[in-house]
């Protein structure tokens, strides 16, 4: 649950392959890579993860994923750029059990890889890095991060670094984290959604209300529209409770406010796509962007395909969507 979700796609992959270049599609903006280390973060904290939440995909065995490999992913689809994010928080979750100096070690490792990875394909490819933002060097990682290897993002997730946005502490924690990214001019791909299995508008209202408004400016990619893959009644109650924030304007410069798409469009219920349409006509079609979340999810080809075919939106508002390209490619 926390790391992967399985997508049923039988139904789109049993069709005819799309013609690369003919998708629509400009930039994916929700990729990972896969190194060695990575690979082993993520056996050990699996080992230690509640048996319902254990990952039966996870283990030794996985390939390590390159940046080549994702250039080839965007190359089938005909898409040109993609945002490739790091998975370092892995080393930051409470199941991963270790000192904190070698979560330090382990959390620089991993954001190395990606940095380095990326490097060569720097006209396409930009690197996010990662961190548990509860950490005590969270803010020097991150700093390191730009400075020294020259990322353009950062990538936090809330559910693996165990983030309860109901505890007071914590949303100083973050308060304080964000306005150091802030001060730095990055962008964040956030992974909204923590482990409250009641998750939802109460959320989404205290994180908005207690980090996003202390916060100015800063720039927001919300993951998965607010869920952690697939759309139900808590991804559905949290994306509307942005919509209802943002048209309130409590919120200083909203247009930073945005979503990705990775992960939701797949053979939902009707009213399901009917309600994720609903919500991004609330939102405007320039907050919301193109991810697949490969190669934990669908092959970036597949992700406009299951838009175009199950979210019922005019041509014109789907032609909107799959040309948004996020401002930091630019940078």
């Amino acid at each position: 649950m926390l790391s992967s979700l399985c997508l049923t796609i039988a139904a789109a992959q049993a069709q005819q392959p799309p013609t690369p270049g003919d998708l629509g599609v400009v930039a994916d903006h929700h990729l990972h890579i896969r190194s060695a280390i990575g690979i082993e973060g993520m056996v050990a904290f699996n080992i230690n993860m509640d048996e319902k939440l254990r990952d039966p995909s996870i283990s030794e065995d996985m390939p390590v994923i390159s940046a080549a490999d994702v250039i080839a992913q965007l190359d089938a689809a005909g898409i040109h750029y993609g945002t490739v994010l790091s998975s370092a928080y892995f080393f930051g979750m409470p199941e991963y059990d270790a000192s904190n100096e070698e979560r330090r070690t382990k959390t620089q490792e991993l954001n190395n890889f990606v940095a380095n990875e990326i490097a060569p394909y720097s006209d396409r490819l930009r690197a996010f890095c990662a961190v548990n933002p509860l950490l005590e060097f969270a803010e020097e990682e991150v700093t390191r991060c730009v400075e020294e290897l020259g990322m353009a993002g950062v990538k936090i997730h809330f559910a693996n670094s165990d983030v309860d946005l109901r505890d007071r502490d914590q949303l100083w924690r973050l308060r304080t984290f964000f306005t150091h990214v802030q001060r730095l001019g990055l962008p964040v791909a956030l992974h909204l959604r923590t482990r409250n299995v009641d998750f939802g508008r109460v959320d989404v209202a205290s994180f908005a209300d207690e980090v996003v408004t202390h916060v100015p400016g800063i720039e927001l990619y919300v993951a998965h529209l607010s869920g952690w893959g697939r759309y139900d009644a808590n991804t559905h109650d949290a994306f509307t409770a942005w919509a209802n924030a943002l048209e309130s304007g409590a919120i200083a410069e909203p247009e930073k406010i945005n979503f990705d798409i990775a992960a939701t469009v797949t053979r939902h219920p009707k009213e399901e796509n009917a309600q994720i349409a609903e919500v991004i006509r609330r939102l405007g079609t320039s907050r919301i962007f193109i991810g697949s979340d490969w190669p934990a999810f669908n092959q970036p080809r597949w992700v406009p395909v299951n838009f175009k075919t199950q979210v019922s939106l005019t041509d014109e508002e789907h032609e909107d969507i799959l040309n948004n390209v996020a401002p930091y490619f630019e940078r």
